[in-house]
């Protein structure tokens, strides 16, 4: 449905209908003439390039937001297991230390235990930081290949 065709048949529909505007005689034509001849010429492109600088902040902003929010949610979500993990650890630890205080002399067996104590740290460590690189990634645009 064309909605010019639309407007026209309201209006001359009012017309039939209103005793006051059947009286004056409303210039429906002059006016329609008149409103269909102003059209304004519009330059996507130009708007465009207005338009860019102009939001490119607040979306920057938005996507730094939302970025922010998906990472704590994130890291969040996977500290909720880690106290299990840690509590697993410690009873890894503590049952490792008796096997090999058993075998080794005891300082020996402590400098193994600690040492991978530390190694189990570290990994932890770096597999909550990370999370949030994860995340970055999962949000990022992919990459456009160029040839």
């Amino acid at each position: 449905m064309n909605p010019t065709n639309h407007t026209d048949s309201v209006i001359e529909e009012h017309l039939r209908e209103c005793d006051e505007c059947a009286r004056e005689g409303l210039p429906a034509a002059l006016l329609n003439e008149q409103l269909r001849a102003a059209t304004v010429p519009v330059d996507p492109n130009l708007l465009s390039r207005r338009a860019w600088p102009a939001l490119g902040a607040a979306l920057a902003a938005r996507a730094a937001d939302n970025l922010r929010r998906r990472a704590a949610r994130g890291v969040l979500l996977s500290l909720l297991p880690l106290a299990a993990v840690l509590a697993y650890d410690v009873w890894v630890l503590q049952v490792l230390h008796s096997f090999l205080d058993s075998i080794f002399p005891s300082q020996l067996a402590t400098w193994i235990v600690v040492n991978y104590a530390a190694a189990i740290v570290l990994l932890l460590g770096a597999t909550y930081a990370a999370i949030p690189l994860l995340v970055a990634r999962q949000t990022a645009p992919p990459l456009e290949v160029h040839r």
